[in-house]
């Protein structure tokens, strides 16, 4: 008999992409350095998953056996999940991000094109959910998301002498939809001549524009991919520590370079467009991308920083807390129905709930805080201790996520 009134260690998956960071010296990846893991110099560490999504779920560690968090929450969603749930799977998933290279070009669908492509391509796209998405910076996190102005585009794409196999194929003035099909119609025999020669054209400019520099940087990681030249059609977005950015399904975006905290849907939809030796899908880039210029959507904390900070993505569905821990206890009450994941991000913290014994929870260290937990406490037992708590939105006004 399983008993989930107090916290439950959890076991978690690491993905090693190629975009990962890497061991510098005696410069430890954070990825690795948090788990205790070996970190040898050929392996990048890219995210660290805390969750029961289908793809790589935790393993809950009970006094009954170790069990993957998704199994467990389907056997006992009132537990787990809460009362009135409206399924058995964890609703959100958590996640540590480093990247020393950029990720792919991507967008994440909403709930109808999710369902879609996954019903009919579920090898490529495993779930049916969408994939709304916070990041926030735990260094210096270098990002382009979401379309710049068609005209800004668009004038700094004309600049390039090598770029007239794109803009040759525009009226005078382009949407952005007329961009970003253009772009994708460049034949691929095309791409190889076309992109060596902006790399010179850029080398040899007296002024290369923001798009420039970040293309060139992009067309060195990823030699003759198309995907480098959305430098010129996505904003470009430097946070600095607990700064937070929101990316809606929908959105084009790539995580160039940084460590952050991810809090996102239970899902793993990937449209993905370039800067990946990964299937792309320009198909369904085109069917589904919102080409609307918007200004990078960054969500301001509640709290004060850096000893509490609440962010609350404009989705119902999670919200992540960093608390900074002194000589104060972090009540987990009161807090809506639902399940909470905490991973202790620095220093040393103890566990309590009713009717249990204390557990220590050491750096790095991943725990499961369900439904049926009800009053569970947190107290600091090293100066400095910082946790990272995932859970549903306090304030459920906040409409669905398309």
């Amino acid at each position: 008999m399983h008993d989930f009134s107090t916290f439950i260690a959890l076991s978690c998956p690491i993905r090693h992409y190629a975009w990962g960071e890497r061991r510098h010296g005696g410069a430890v990846p954070l990825i690795a350095d948090l788990t205790g893991a070996d970190a040898h110099d050929d392996t990048p560490w890219a995210e660290l998953w805390i969750g029961a999504h289908p793809s790589a779920s935790a393993l809950a560690i009970t006094p009954a056996g170790d069990f993957p968090l998704l199994e467990l929450a389907a056997a006992f969603p009132d537990d787990i999940i809460g009362p009135g749930r409206q399924s058995a799977e964890l609703p959100f998933l958590l996640k540590i991000l480093c990247c020393e290279k950029a990720l792919s070009l991507q967008s994440h669908p909403d709930r109808h094109h999710a369902a879609r492509l996954h019903a009919a391509h579920p090898e490529r796209y495993p779930d049916p959910n969408p994939k709304p998405e916070i990041l926030i910076a735990l260094s210096p996190f270098l990002a382009m998301v979401g379309f710049r102005p068609a005209a800004a585009a668009s004038a700094d794409i004309r600049r390039r002498t090598a770029l007239a196999p794109w803009h040759g194929q525009w009226p005078p003035s382009p949407s952005l939809r007329q961009l970003g099909e253009t772009l994708l119609a460049i034949p691929a025999p095309a791409l190889p001549a076309l992109l060596d020669a902006l790399a010179a054209e850029i080398t040899a400019a007296p002024a290369p524009t923001p798009a420039d520099i970040l293309g060139a940087d992009l067309m060195r990681q990823h030699p003759h991919d198309r995907g480098a030249l959305f430098a010129y059609l996505l904003h470009h977005l430097l946070l600095q520590p607990g700064e937070a950015l929101y990316v809606p399904p929908n959105t084009p975006h790539a995580y160039l370079r940084g460590q952050g905290i991810e809090g996102m849907t239970s899902s793993d939809n990937v449209i993905r467009a370039g800067l990946t030796t990964k299937p792309i899908d320009h198909t369904a880039l085109l069917e589904t991308v919102d080409f609307t210029a918007r200004e990078p959507l960054s969500v301001l904390p509640n709290g004060a920083p850096p000893d509490y900070r609440r962010y609350q993505p404009p989705t119902p569905d999670f919200q992540i807390q960093i608390d900074i821990a002194t000589d104060t206890t972090l009540d987990l009450t009161p807090r809506p129905p639902g399940p909470g994941l905490l991973l202790v991000l620095n220093g040393a913290v103890a566990l309590a709930a009713p009717g249990h014994p204390e557990q220590r929870a050491s750096r790095g260290s991943a725990w499961l805080c369900p439904a049926a937990l009800a009053a569970g406490r947190i107290r600091p037992l090293t100066p400095g201790a910082t946790i990272v708590l995932a859970r549903p939105r306090q304030n459920t006004t906040v409409p669905p996520a398309t």
